[in-house]
């Protein structure tokens, strides 16, 4: 019976401290943050390095998966059949558009989806974040000790 006293008197707590707000700083234990919007520029830079990435070690993988096939194809050739072997050419050719592919179709699915995102998130509010701040130090040029950090 007091467990159950204890958890409801908890959770009003921390219900109410929630209802406080963001100008409150002495529940930045408790904060919960809400993003309410993905800058577009920050996520396609973000998205055009990942695709890129992506593309290229699926290019890679593609080049080498057709190149020994190609090279397995020649075993089962009937007499008198030639298959030639994959250039250089070919192979950074396939790789480079893979890279390609990737990022336009990559960025323009990122930039829809901020989009989506953004008009959702102002209608709603936004996905609810809790940012912990403990234990992260921040280095202060102007603190007067060269390389001094605090805790924030």
């Amino acid at each position: 019976m007091q467990n159950r006293l204890f958890f409801v008197i908890f959770l009003k707590i921390i219900l109410s401290l929630e209802e406080i707000g963001h100008n409150s700083h002495i529940f930045d234990f408790f904060m919960a943050y809400r993003l309410k919007k993905i800058y577009l520029w920050s996520a396609i830079k973000i998205s055009f390095f990942l695709f890129a990435v992506l593309g290229g070690i699926t290019g890679i993988a593609w080049a080498a998966l057709a190149s020994f096939s190609v090279g397995f194809l020649r075993l089962f050739l009937p007499e008198g059949w030639e298959l030639g072997k994959p250039s250089v050419a070919s192979v950074s050719a396939g790789i480079f558009l893979t890279i390609s592919v990737y990022v336009t179709l990559g960025v323009i699915v990122t930039v829809i989806m901020c989009l989506v995102y953004n008009a959702v998130a102002n209608w709603t509010g936004g996905f609810k974040i809790d940012l912990d701040r403990r234990g992260t130090a921040v280095s202060i040029p102007d603190a007067g000790e060269e390389g001094k950090s605090i805790d924030v």
